[in-house]
């Protein structure tokens, strides 16, 4: 992606772009500010910084999300007082600052709260909208009754269940 496109981040099959903010600036403790564009997806938060040389990427799977504030409101001043704070199980904690004036804040929180807790919210968890779809069918490489066979199993011993069939 350079500076001027919009493609977007890479997705996962059955993964669909929900929600993005432009011109919104994450907050990095370490780094200080970056500038970038902000996607949330049904599985993910992605962000990517327009302003460096090397592009500054972070990517948070939303299961691992515990918490989202607002930061801020409309009376709020200085540069990077209005945004929000994604509250994550792994410690992190991550804070993006957007403009008032581009009123996109409202959005990315609402799409955030919706799939990080999709449940809440009556929809479903996305390893249910996972479509990976495989060359080979991998049911079909491995055959236990032929394994048994071929390992000297007495087959007496066994009972072969179908019961699992329509699983």
């Amino acid at each position: 992606n350079a500076a001027g496109t919009d493609l977007g981040p890479p997705l996962h099959n059955g993964e669909r772009r929900q929600g993005v903010a432009r011109d919104v600036t994450y907050l990095c403790p370490y780094s200080g500010p970056a500038r970038g564009v902000l996607t949330v997806t049904n599985y993910k938060l992605h962000f990517r910084s327009i302003d460096r040389e090397t592009p500054y990427i972070i990517e948070v799977p939303l299961g691992v999300v515990s918490r989202i504030e607002k930061v801020g409101g409309a009376t709020s001043r200085g540069e990077n007082s209005y945004g929000i704070e994604v509250f994550c199980k792994d410690m992190r904690n991550l804070r993006f600052a957007h403009k008032q004036e581009n009123h996109s804040r409202r959005d990315v929180f609402e799409k955030l709260q919706q799939y990080s807790f999709p449940l809440s919210h009556k929809l479903p968890l996305f390893a249910f909208e996972y479509s990976e779809t495989f060359a080979e069918n991998g049911w079909a490489v491995y055959e236990p009754i032929a394994e048994l066979k071929r390992m000297g199993v007495n087959n007496d011993m066994w009972k072969i269940s179908k019961i699992n069939d329509t699983y």
